[in-house]
């Protein structure tokens, strides 16, 4: 290794350099957000999606294949109800788990990148459902713009909804 090479090798490892890193295919400067497995494959990503174009100007959105069918049909007919451009690609990065990758239509650095909710994974998925009081009591306390997206308890139902049975039958399987 002659010292050309050497300093070069020091100046393209230093910290200060600008990397040219990518995930799923974008450079990262490009990148509004990204968003993980466990999110998007939830009937709750359109919340989330709808979240962030309120918050920036999106050029498109790159999605995984990766994704569940359903969801895949499902994120097609919003984004083109809402003429949001999107692709899919056929790679999701490991790295980062990202599956998701919004595109800022202006070059922006963020220090967080990966989109993250303080909304539970139970109710991810159930989005819409009718939940029962003490759980619409608790997601109203965490996210009350999120509650709305579920049916208020009402007194006829029973006093346990999808999500406290879905906790309940994921218990059980943990036990078997």
């Amino acid at each position: 290794m002659t010292d050309v090479d050497k300093y070069l090798l020091e100046k393209l490892s230093s910290d200060n350099i600008c990397k040219t890193k990518k995930i799923m295919g974008v450079f990262i400067d490009e990148l509004y957000c990204y968003i993980t497995k466990e999110i998007i494959n939830t009937k709750s990503i359109t919340y989330f999606i709808e979240k962030i174009l309120e918050e920036e100007p999106i050029e498109k959105i790159i999605i995984s294949e990766s994704v569940d069918d359903d969801i895949q049909t499902l994120l097609v007919n919003y984004l083109t109800k809402n003429k949001v451009k999107f692709l899919f690609t056929d790679d999701y990065d490991e790295e980062t788990g990202a599956y998701m990758v919004f595109v800022a239509k202006s070059g922006i650095q963020r220090k967080e990148m990966e989109y993250k909710t303080d909304i539970p994974y139970k109710y991810l998925d159930h989005i819409g459902n009718s939940l029962c009081k003490n759980c619409y009591k608790e997601i109203e306390k965490i996210n009350a713009d999120y509650a709305k997206r579920f049916k208020k308890p009402s007194l006829f139902k029973a006093k346990e909804c999808i999500v406290c049975k879905d906790t309940k039958e994921n218990k059980e399987d943990f036990y078997l």
